[in-house]
């Protein structure tokens, strides 16, 4: 699944993100992230490469960190999510959320605009909740993934909030058995 990519003086890295795209083609998903100093490029090869993924067929899914003391909570996971979420046909979407639906619109408000009848889900303790939303977040990507394989782009993971980490501490653990790709740039 080799394509010609234009860009110029990356590309060691991405052949590596081109090999780990393949791996997930295959269902054998993971996480890269570029690492380097700042202004050398990571956001642009991040570009290239979900460009190169949506020529090969995967869906691309972009958030990205804001720079500064204040993030908004999941802040590029509901970027990436939530843009994904409003452009979706609504029986797919339907389908993707399958019973998490109502903890996903918790995360992504986008989802009761599509589907108003969404009813609240039941409240639990505040660390059950958590685990809830983390849980159900991964399960809709996953699906997602069965369909369509997807990388997440999350730009700019220096700015990232702390329940942002956490949920992509918590994703990575499945990320190997599926047909998806995150990308994140940490420093």
């Amino acid at each position: 699944m080799a394509l010609m990519t234009s860009f110029v003086g990356r590309q060691q890295e991405l052949d590596v993100l081109h090999k780990a795209l393949d791996y997930a083609f295959e269902g054998r998903g993971g996480l890269c992230m570029l690492v380097g100093e700042a202004g050398i490029g990571k956001t642009g090869i991040a570009r290239e490469f979900a460009r190169y993924a949506c020529q090969c067929g995967a869906m691309a899914l972009w958030g990205s960190c804001l720079e500064g003391d204040w993030q908004r909570p999941y802040g590029p996971w509901i970027e990436a999510l939530g843009g994904y979420v409003q452009a979706a046909d609504p029986g797919d979407l339907r389908r993707y959320l399958g019973p998490k639906a109502a903890t996903v619109a918790q995360l992504l408000p986008e989802v009761r605009l599509v589907f108003p009848d969404t009813p609240a889900p039941t409240p639990l303790s505040p660390d059950e909740e958590r685990f809830r939303l983390y849980d159900a977040a991964i399960q809709f990507l996953l699906s997602l993934a069965k369909e369509h394989c997807a990388v997440l782009i999350l730009d700019d993971l220096h700015w990232a909030d702390r329940d942002s980490l956490l949920l992509l501490r918590y994703a990575a653990r499945f990320l190997s058995r599926a047909r998806l790709l995150v990308v994140g740039d940490p420093m």
